[in-house]
C-alpha cells in the first residue's frame, strides 16, 4: 500500500510525503522479492520526487526512462478475460505508466515553482477578477499600468508598491528598467477559470426605436461581454444601415452555439473567432 500512497501523494505535489512512503516502502519490503519492473518503478518514483523538491524537471529524461522501465508492459497483448487480468498485476502496471506518463508530460516549471513558493513561504492567493495573486503580506488591489495592456492568456508579471499589485506584460519595456531598480515583484496568474473567448460578430437588426438596446440586453442575459460596436454603411445609397459589426467575449467555446442562441434574436451575418483569425 506504501507504494500506491507514493504515488498518490506525488501526484498531488507533497514530495515529502511521497518519499516518506517510498522509504516506507523500502523498509517493509524486500525490493530482491519483487519483479524487475516494480524496482525500478520504486526507484523512478524516488528519483522524480528528490527532484521536484529541489525545483528540478528533467521531463524529457524522465519519459524515455520511463518508456525504458514499462516497455515490456506495452508490448504485451491485453488479457482476453477477466480472471485472466484478476491474477495478475499487468493491468496494474499499465495504469501506473500511463498515470506517470500523464503527470510528467504535464509538470510545467511554472507551475512546480508556484507550488514550492507557496508551501515554502506559506502565500495566500487572492483573486481579482480574472487575475490570482500569490503573496505572503495582504494585497488590497490589482491595477494594470498605463504602459502596456496584455490580454487575456499573455504573460504578466507582478510589481508590488504599497500593498497593491500592478500588472504588465512580461516584455514590456518598464518591466526591464524596474528590474534594475531592486523592485519588490510577486507571483500572478490567469485564473483558467475565467478563461473567455473573443470574437467579431457582424449582425443585422431590425430598424426600429429600442430594437438595438434590446439586443444588447439579450447580449448581458447570455452573459456575453462588448468590447466595441460600429455601423456599417450601405455602399451604394452611403446610408447608415441596420447592420452592425461588433466584438464580444464569452467563456462559451463553440461558435456553433452562439449562432444559434443569438439567431433567436436577431439575423447573424457572421462569427469569426478572433484567435483563429490571428493564426491565419
Amino acid at each position: 500500500m506504501s507504494d500506491l500512497l507514493a504515488i498518490a501523494y506525488l501526484l498531488k505535489g507533497d514530495y515529502e510525503k511521497c518519499l516518506h512512503y517510498v522509504e516506507l516502502f523500502k523498509k517493509s519490503f524486500n525490493l530482491d522479492e519483487f519483479d524487475e519492473i516494480y524496482k525500478e518503478e520504486i526507484n523512478f518514483i524516488e528519483n522524480i520526487a528528490n527532484n521536484l523538491k529541489n525545483g528540478v524537471i528533467k521531463k524529457e529524461e524522465w519519459l524515455n526512462r520511463l518508456n525504458e522501465i514499462y516497455a515490456d508492459v506495452l508490448n504485451q497483448p491485453l488479457p482476453e478475460s477477466y480472471k485472466e487480468a484478476y491474477h495478475n498485476h499487468f493491468l496494474d502496471e499499465v495504469l501506473a505508466y500511463y498515470i506517470l506518463k500523464e503527470f510528467i508530460e504535464k509538470i510545467t516549471k511554472k507551475k512546480l515553482f508556484k507550488k514550492l513558493l507557496l508551501k515554502r513561504y506559506k502565500l495566500k492567493t487572492y483573486k481579482f477578477k480574472s487575475l490570482l495573486v500569490s503573496s505572503n503580506i495582504s494585497i488590497s488591489g490589482v491595477y494594470f499600468d498605463y504602459c502596456c495592456h496584455p490580454n487575456y492568456g499573455d504573460d504578466i508579471v507582478g510589481i508590488l508598491k504599497d500593498h497593491k499589485v500592478y500588472i504588465h506584460h512580461k516584455m514590456c519595456s518598464q518591466v526591464s528598467q524596474m528590474l534594475n531598480s531592486k523592485i519588490k515583484m510577486v507571483f500572478v496568474d490567469w485564473d483558467k477559470s475565467e478563461l473567455k473567448e473573443r470574437y467579431d460578430l457582424i449582425v443585422s437588426i431590425e430598424n426600429h426605436r429600442g430594437a438595438l438596446a434590446n439586443f444588447l440586453q439579450y447580449l448581458a442575459k447570455l452573459d456575453i461581454d462588448l468590447l466595441s460596436i460600429r455601423t456599417e454603411k450601405d455602399t451604394i445609397t452611403n446610408n447608415y444601415i441596420s447592420y452592425f459589426e461588433l466584438e464580444i467575449e464569452t467563456k462559451e467555446q463553440s461558435i456553433d452555439k452562439i449562432r444559434k442562441n443569438l439567431e433567436l434574436k436577431t439575423k447573424v451575418i457572421q462569427i469569426t473567432n478572433i484567435k483563429d483569425s490571428y493564426q491565419k
